[in-house]
């Protein structure tokens, strides 16, 4: 397995990752996955950004991303202690910063009823075809699944899994290209909130649509930056171009017989003077095909059977109520 290392753009903050300087300079680096994914904003959060004065947005994503930067390095921290001991050695909460007692005293809750184990942490990955790389949080067995992970603090929206399955098909890539590891067979992800309330784990069933919609993210970036990159050389922009045009086109193919079959009983609400009843008919179905494309890429949230009887969770104010010890 090749190694990576990460570069950023000073003016745009986009990342690449590249095996070499050397690479780099002749335009054959990667492409970040969260910059690709920058390219795609929920409306949940173009309402916030609309709603709230850059100042004030400025301001609490440092503040957060302090608390969730160091979430991540003390899960990360313990999870490379167990990988390379094999023993889970479980944080002292009282002991620990006031603002991370109750994030970690759930991460830790989570991980023990799900029996998670770590088999790779902070792993940098990339994939050759598709020209893009990231470092992945996690690879754990759960469920009796070597699954890929991906940690969460704040908000959990339906790039997670965009992002995850980018990352899955990257390590497979590279493990059948020799680097030995277990083939991961799904995805999951980690919700452990800032705010110490309830954690979560989200597991996916629908994989390869969800890795579609990350190429489909990874192309609109392409499309974005298309100059830039035939500027730099890079050697992956005519695979997008060609590729992608024709996976979008055998989608459009897919969706487009679901629409036809609505199109066509829609004239005949119309003939039987049923034109308020047919446009309701015709709304509800389209809203229901979309809800499912939308559903093949949603998760299914999975909830402990039975919480361990001798700890306490947090109150709704994130703070501690009995630690454990």
């Amino acid at each position: 397995m090749k190694s990576l290392i990460r570069l950023e753009d000073p003016t745009s903050k986009e990342r690449f990752y590249a095996h070499s300087l050397e690479d780099s300079e002749r335009g054959e680096k990667y492409i970040s996955v969260t910059t690709a994914l920058d390219c795609v904003t929920p409306p949940m959060l173009k309402d916030y950004y609309k709603n709230n004065s850059k100042a004030s947005i400025e301001k609490k994503l440092t503040s957060t991303a302090n608390i969730g930067s160091l979430i991540h390095e003390y899960i990360e921290k313990q999870c490379k202690s167990e990988i390379s001991t094999g023993q889970y050695e479980p944080y002292i909460i009282a002991t620990l910063p006031a603002e991370l007692q109750g994030p970690l005293f759930q991460w830790q809750l989570l991980k023990e009823s799900y029996g998670i184990k770590p088999l790779l942490s902070e792993a940098l990955v990339y994939h050759k075809k598709w020209g893009y790389a990231g470092t992945l949080d996690l690879v754990v067995e759960y469920q009796g699944k070597v699954c890929v992970a991906d940690i969460k603090t704040g908000f959990y929206g339906v790039k997670a899994g965009w992002q995850i399955a980018a990352y899955k098909k990257a390590l497979e890539e590279m493990i059948a290209d020799g680097f030995d590891f277990p083939t991961p067979t799904g995805m999951i992800g980690l919700q452990v909130k800032r705010d110490g309330s309830a954690a979560t784990v989200f597991s996916y069933e629908h994989l390869d649509f969800c890795f579609d919609r990350a190429l489909d993210a990874l192309g609109a970036y392409v499309g974005l930056n298309y100059k830039k990159l035939l500027a730099m050389n890079w050697p992956w922009v005519r695979l997008y171009s060609d590729t992608r045009k024709l996976g979008l086109q055998q989608d459009f193919e897919r969706l487009g017989d679901k629409f036809r079959v609505m199109a066509a009983q829609f004239p005949k609400l119309r003939r039987d003077n049923s034109v308020i009843n047919g446009d309701l008919w015709l709304a509800r179905q389209l809203a229901d095909l979309l809800n499912n494309v939308f559903r093949e890429s949603s998760v299914i949230q999975d909830v402990p059977d039975g919480l361990p009887t001798d700890t306490t969770l947090p109150g709704e104010d994130g703070k501690v109520r009995a630690p454990l010890s």
